[in-house]
């Protein structure tokens, strides 16, 4: 280019600059990759190429003024000048990028244009836009927006690079202007004009707002991400005020960040979006993302940008859940980098202040797993997962051993003051460490003894703190009950909360604890006997003092031993009182304990004479006529049953469960407690299906467990189905009973949708996990027939055959009127889908077992074995179902309402069915009752839909008796042919012939079934198969 003129100038330099980068690249090639140079590098090199040409602009223009002495004449003139040089430097700008642009759609391969067209548009978008009056940046930002509709792809996309680089140095030249007076000495002002204004700033980023807002939507995947990036440089910073300005921008992010269908796009929206206190909860929503990238750069902006004190518990808490878990390596990882440096280091490394920013009080679980985190990333051992051994890489070395000493300094929970109750953070973290310790294989016994005895204190103090705060404990209860206020406020019940966790932490570090010196032991269970013989001690308390005791004793019949004893002090403390609610309470209570202590007993304690003695315990607590008492008692009575033998279990437990769970009378609950004990018990014992002979005064025999479910699948109280639904489940899985009819069952509640409503109601309830839920019922359900189905072949028989009573069932719920008006529709269709597609899913899965375990020395074999098998199969899936939703429409064809007989029809309809669907006599019996069909059904409507069937099996069986008779013409002239190529008899053998009559007399007629069979045998070899067999049959 010419460097006499201004765009000469302007071009060399931009060559000039490509250039340098080039050699740039050379210089560092072999240790950095292409494009891989430095941020800072690539902008000092463009900030002094734009100071190099204002410098040779300014000097052109003065000497083209000196030149024509335009200075002297007057500033019209002067100003026309310059008004004339820039226009000439915008074309030359423009002219650079339009060459760029040019390139871009001509050149497919993005390596050979990628490093130059990014100079050209750092050049250009520094030299326009960074200062100025705006004459250059308007030409350069509308010349971008016209890139930005083009209909190449890549264009488009490159456009959107252009205006976010525009965007960035519009912003960073008005932060230099606010703060400096930079332009008002420059020699090209003359050109540029003063920066001082903002108007014409505020211009081209609206105009640059236009045109990214509609490339977010793009339909190109390239275009959106170029876009999302651009957008990200109106947010360089935390300014809550740009984020206002800008809050189109934000909304249309925040769209990318959610709906955007590419995860690389969703990763650079969440990289892109100003962290903020109002786009947290969005960022927080991309944890959970289906995509690693996205979690991953999700948490690295979360660990970057947010610190844990701007996070609201909630918040923390709802985050570690999601992302502190094992299942994906690099989420860990990520999560873990973001607590040990980022959470830790703000609150100075101090785990315990750590926890005090989660309360573990109320969310124990997930503050055990970042406890767990944290204390195995200061551990040196290499055997810990890989996900904890770079997490501290990111910290300094002085930091790293602050980390280090903080997690492992010394623990003071008994203070100076002994009056001082202990914080729940501090015993929290006391349990955890003694707990990792205890899990370590990399530390000896010796070893994890004496660490554990300089993190514990005595039995004797351990036991003198946990008085101390069950006293608060207790006392704050029995304030509240004398004060008649039974109502707590959120003080007293935090508080509470906070005593009764410090006690079970305590409870829990008895079981790591040295009892074996006998004199701390015996302390130790005096002090467990008091907390279980009073009843004012609260029911959470139990189960885990319970099994402190266990850890105490060293036989189960000491163990046994010293319960009887708790137990007699129980009902002692109120034997002369006459208060039916306190022996409701002793009763409660001596269940209570019963029920953990037959959790931790084995069955070869079951003749234990002081294990007997407790069924008294039990069999009172079954007779109370408080429900509460009596659900605990059942549920207790199920568990001591599990460890007695099989006669008494079926002569005297079974009976009672099976009028407890049949009384229409008994609460729910209890009903509930007593058909769970049924079902353990069943999977347990051989006898418990069978029915209970009557008793002495009884006429009639006892329902059986069986029928008595199968009454609760159709009981219209919701929490009995779906008890009577999980034990179902547990029978069928078990192998225990092999029933359709109930298996019709559990498929009408998978696709009930008034069921589903309500699971979708209790989807966020914190009984999901339990026993009961609906929201459980359905996760259950959704695995249960899978695996049903691949578990074996007889299974997948049973589902099949559950699509008859599965039938029946539907048409009575069609028949029923729900408000006085009938329901109008059923998923059947889907529901025979999902059986026949579950049955596919079973039967693939366990063709792959078999080729798995196949060997290569009968691999031949099995498969001559398959074909022989596959030959001999009476009929598929297409087959089956047809057959049955006919036969049952047959059954019922004048009962069903017209729209559900439409839709069985349409089902048959839909049904692929051609020669090799099935046996022939199949075929031919499905159509004949589609035949059939056709004579009882009068709906028009039905019946031009089953009429294409209809025609196609008539025209099946009509085709396969003409193959048959061509194959017996065959027959019969190879027969023929043989004959004449016998050879003639000798004379000697005259008397073995036969004459021609008795050969008449003999020969079977071949119009008659047998010989159509035999004329199968002696057609030639390669005329006959499984399709000609099938045929053949079908004649007979």
């Amino acid at each position: 280019p010419n460097k006499a003129s201004l765009s000469g100038l302007v071009l060399s330099n931009f060559q000039a600059h490509q250039r340098r980068g080039y050699e740039d690249e050379s210089k560092v090639h072999g240790r950095r990759s292409r494009g891989m140079r430095s941020s800072n590098m690539r902008e000092n090199d463009v900030a002094a190429r734009v100071s190099l040409i204002r410098d040779e602009i300014a000097s052109h223009l003065l000497t083209d003024a000196m030149s024509a002495a335009t200075v002297s004449e007057g500033g019209d003139k002067c100003d026309d000048m310059m008004q004339d040089a820039k226009i000439e430097v915008a074309a030359a700008i423009a002219g650079c990028v339009d060459a760029a642009f040019g390139t871009i759609a001509v050149h497919t391969n993005t390596a050979s244009w990628s490093e130059s067209v990014e100079q050209v548009f750092d050049l250009a978008s520094s030299l326009a836009c960074r200062d100025g009056d705006g004459f250059l940046a308007g030409h350069l930002v509308l010349r971008a927006t016209q890139f930005s509709v083009a209909p190449v792809e890549i264009v488009r996309a490159q456009s959107c690079v252009l205006l976010g680089l525009c965007v960035r140095q519009i912003l960073l030249g008005a932060e230099q202007t606010k703060s400096t007076e930079l332009g008002k000495n420059d020699l090209a002002s003359f050109l540029v004009g003063s920066s001082e204004s903002m108007e014409w700033r505020e211009e081209c980023i609206d105009v640059v707002k236009e045109s990214l807002v509609p490339r977010l939507t793009d339909k190109s995947q390239a275009v959106r991400n170029a876009a999302i990036k651009a957008c990200a440089n109106f947010f360089n910073d935390s300014d809550e005020e740009k984020e206002a300005n800008y809050s189109d921008i934000s909304d249309a992010l925040i769209y990318s960040l959610t709906h955007d269908p590419s995860f690389a796009n969703r990763s650079a929206a969440v990289q892109s979006v100003p962290v903020s206190e109002a786009m947290l909860p969005h960022i927080l929503e991309r944890v959970r993302d289906v995509k690693l990238k996205v979690r991953v750069d999700a948490l690295d902006v979360l660990r970057a940008n947010v610190d844990v004190h701007d996070l609201t518990e909630d918040q923390r808490v709802e985050l570690l859940e999601a992302a502190l878990t094992p299942r994906c390596t690099s989420t860990y990882e990520a999560t873990a980098k973001m607590l040990c440096c980022g959470w830790m280091k703000s609150v100075k490394f101090d785990p315990i202040a750590l926890l005090g920013l989660l309360s573990p009080t109320v969310n124990d679980t997930i503050c055990e797993k970042a406890l767990a985190c944290v204390i195995d990333a200061a551990s040196n051992d290499e055997t810990k997962s890989i996900s904890v051994k770079a997490t501290l890489k990111e910290l300094s070395d002085p930091e790293v051993r602050a980390y280090k000493e903080e997690v492992y300094k010394p623990l003071e929970i008994v203070r100076g003051d002994n009056d001082a109750p202990v914080d729940a953070d501090t015993v929290f973290f006391l349990r955890v460490m003694c707990d990792k310790t205890l899990k370590d294989t990399s530390l000896s016994d010796s070893r994890k003894a004496d660490t554990i005895g300089k993190l514990m204190p005595d039995v004797p103090v351990l036991c003198e703190i946990l008085q101390k705060h069950l006293g608060l404990l207790v006392g704050s209860i029995r304030s509240r009950c004398e004060g008649q206020d039974e109502e707590m406020d959120d003080e007293s019940a935090e508080f509470e909360d906070s005593e009764s966790f410090i006690c079970l932490q305590l409870l829990h570090l008895f079981k790591v604890s040295d009892l074996k010196e006998e004199g701390s032991r015996r302390h130790f269970i005096s002090i467990m006997q008091q907390m279980l013989s009073s009843l004012e001690t609260p029911d959470e308390l139990i189960e885990e003092s319970v099994r402190a005791i266990t850890v105490a004793h060293d036989t189960e019949a000491q163990f046994l031993q010293t319960v009887s004893e708790i137990l007699s002090d129980v009902t002692e403390s109120s034997s002369d009182s006459e208060d039916d609610a306190v022996t409701a309470s002793q009763q409660l209570r001596s269940v209570s304990i019963l029920s953990v202590v037959l959790e931790n007993t084995s069955r070869k304690m079951s003749s234990n004479s002081v294990m007997l003695n407790f069924s008294s315990y039990v069999l009172s607590a079954v007779t109370n006529k408080h429900p509460v008492v009596r659900e605990a008692g059942v549920s207790c009575l199920g568990k001591f049953a599990l460890l007695s033998n099989q006669e008494t279990v079926v002569t005297d437990f079974k009976p009672l469960l099976l009028k407890i769970a049949g009384n229409d009378n008994e609460k729910v609950e209890v009903r509930a407690q007593a058909l769970l004990a049924l079902s353990d018990l069943t999977l347990l014992f051989e006898d418990m299906l069978s029915p209970y002979p009557p008793g002495p005064d009884e006429e009639v025999e006892c329902e059986s467990f069986l029928s008595l479910v199968e009454r609760m699948l159709a009981s219209p109280k919701l929490a009995m189905v779906v008890i009577a639904a999980e034990i179902t489940i547990k029978l069928l899985f078990s192998g225990k009973i092999n029933d359709g009819s109930m298996l019709a069952q559990l498929l009408m509640i998978f696709f009930d949708k008034d069921f589903a409503d309500i699971s979708m109601m209790n989807e966020e309830s914190d009984e999901v996990k339990e026993v009961g839920s609906p929201v459980r019922l359905q996760q259950l359900l959704s695995l249960f027939f899978p695996a049903y189905s691949m578990k074996n072949k007889h299974n997948r028989d049973t589902l099949i055959g559950s699509i008859k009573p599965l039938l029946s069932l539907v048409d009575a719920k069609l028949s029923k009127k729900v408000r006085g008006r009938k329901v109008t529709s059923w998923p059947i269709s889907k529901m025979i889908d999902y059986i026949c597609s579950t049955v596919d899913m079973g039967e693939e899965q366990d063709a792959c077992k078999n080729v798995d375990s196949e060997s290569e020395t009968n691999k031949e074999e099995n498969s001559v074995k398959e074909t022989s098998d596959s030959e001999q199969a009476d009929t598929n899936g297409s087959i089956t179902v047809g057959l049955l939703v006919s036969e049952f429409m047959i059954l019922n064809s004048s009962s069903l309402t017209t729209s559900y007989l439409r839709t069985l029809c349409k089902i048959i309809a839909s049904l692929y069915i051609d020669e090799n669907s099935g046996a022939p006599f199949q075929l031919t019996v499905l159509k004949n009752q589609l035949e059939e069909l056709a004579m009882l059904i009068t709906d028009e409507s039905a019946l031009r839909t089953l009429e294409p069937q209809t025609e196609k099996l008539v025209s099946i069986q009509a085709e396969a008796e003409s193959d048959v008779e061509d194959e017996l013409i065959e027959g019969m002239e190879s027969t023929n042919l043989q004959d004449e190529e016998e050879p003639v008899a000798n004379d000697d053998d005259e008397d073995t012939r036969t004459d021609e009559n008795d050969v008449d007399e003999n020969q079977p007629d071949l119009s008659s079934p047998q010989t159509r069979t035999s004329g199968k045998d002696i057609s030639s070899p390669g005329k006959t198969g499984r399709v000609s067999r099938r045929h053949l049959a079908t004649v007979n």
